[in-house]
């Protein structure tokens, strides 16, 4: 574990351990958050392969996902959604989120999966207002070239 001690300077523990890279661990929480949240069978990391049917891709440039030495957690990151489909951006932000520690000293690693399920709502919430304005547009369309046919 690393903790930020100032804006220029990071410390090793000597006694907290990640079980697993960071990066892959960020991507396999984060996507299976996703799927939770909004209730979907699977969210298919990049790169992926075959030719699945991709309905949104989130970009994603962590800046910060660190703790200072109180053990606050921070994740910083840009981030956007683009249509799976013509790959035209629909919306792009950037998100702070922090969390204080749990009552036990050390426990930060908690405080820092609290700010990525906390990220990964926030994804969410914006993919379920894209997919709400995506289904009112498709059935203004339909209503506007009639439904029935004789």
């Amino acid at each position: 574990m690393v903790t930020r001690v100032d804006a220029d300077r990071i410390k090793l523990s000597t006694e907290n351990r990640w079980a697993e890279p960071l990066d892959s661990n960020f991507q396999r929480v984060l996507c299976q958050d996703l799927a939770e949240t909004l209730g979907i069978d699977r969210v298919v990391q990049f790169p992926w392969y075959g030719n699945p049917q991709i309905d949104y891709q989130v970009e994603i440039q962590v800046h910060r996902f660190d703790t200072d030495e109180q053990g606050r957690a921070q994740l910083n990151a840009n981030w956007l959604i683009k249509d799976g489909r013509t790959g035209a951006v629909l919306f792009a932000t950037q998100s702070t989120t922090n969390s204080d520690p749990d009552g036990s000293k050390g426990d930060t690693s908690a405080a820092l999966s609290r700010d990525l399920e906390s990220f990964s709502r926030q994804i969410a919430d914006q993919i379920a207002k894209l997919n709400q304005a995506r289904s009112r547009e498709a059935s203004s369309r339909s209503s506007r070239f009639g439904q029935s046919t004789r």
